[in-house]
């Protein structure tokens, strides 16, 4: 598998565990809403999760750097213009003032 499809694999079942663990949230928040050892142990369990996202996509960015900075879920375009460009939050700023 291409490292590219790692990153891809990687994002897709980061934003898959994303829903379970939002849809875990709302049912703990709405089934024991004054119990805070409870949902203390739900965040816990998800920002475990998060840990485990930035863990792979470090691995992954140690044997691929350059997929590493061009998201998976962005076009080519867009990926050429961050790898050549980079990404330059202060035009957008300008550009919103602009408008």
């Amino acid at each position: 598998m291409a490292n590219h499809q790692q990153f891809q694999s990687c994002y897709q079942n980061w934003m898959a565990q994303q829903r379970l663990d939002l849809n875990e949230l709302l049912q703990a928040l709405t089934n024991f809403p004054t119990d805070p050892d409870y949902l203390q142990l739900i965040v816990k369990k998800h920002i475990n999760h998060y840990e485990y996202y930035l863990t792979a996509r470090a691995q992954l960015a140690k044997r691929d750097g350059p997929s590493f900075l061009a998201p998976t879920w962005g076009t080519t375009f867009e990926n050429s213009s961050l790898w050549i460009g980079g990404c330059r939050p202060s035009l957008i700023i300008r550009l919103v003032y602009v408008l």
